[in-house]
């Protein structure tokens, strides 16, 4: 960790001394990880976004952001007869979507002729393994 002296603390977190040592005194966890180095108090500059309201607005948005999505997960896992559940029960070493790219025409699945679908990699068998 970087250290700093109070007053550069204070200038980087633009803040007043009295609102830091406020701070600390309700955070012993985090005065804990500051230093007394010859009778000076060196806090770690990651300390700054707690007094930066932008930056923990920020945070707080991504951990909101990585909840609701793994919210979601476990309520696809949740549901057993779904086809999320499904494929995420079985052993995949590696998974990617393929997709079946039919020329200037809207052919439905289940009429179209899978065997003559012109592919980028190999040939159409493997599609029309999938599909059918």
């Amino acid at each position: 960790m970087i250290y700093q002296t109070i007053k550069e603390f204070i200038k980087t977190a633009k803040t007043s001394r009295s609102t830091i040592y406020r701070f600390y005194r309700t955070n012993d966890l985090l005065w804990d990880e500051t230093k007394l180095k010859s009778n000076r108090r060196l806090i770690p500059t990651a300390h700054a976004k707690y007094f930066d309201s932008e930056i923990l607005f920020d945070e707080l948005q991504a951990s909101s952001l990585e909840n609701r999505s793994l919210k979601r997960l476990i309520d696809l896992l949740a549901d057993k007869e779904t086809l999320p559940t499904t494929f995420w029960g079985l052993g995949w070493s590696f998974f990617f979507p393929l997709m079946a790219r039919i020329y200037h025409k809207i052919v439905d699945i289940d009429s179209a002729d899978l065997q003559s679908v012109p592919t980028k990699i190999g040939d159409s068998k493997c599609l029309a393994s999938i599909y059918i």
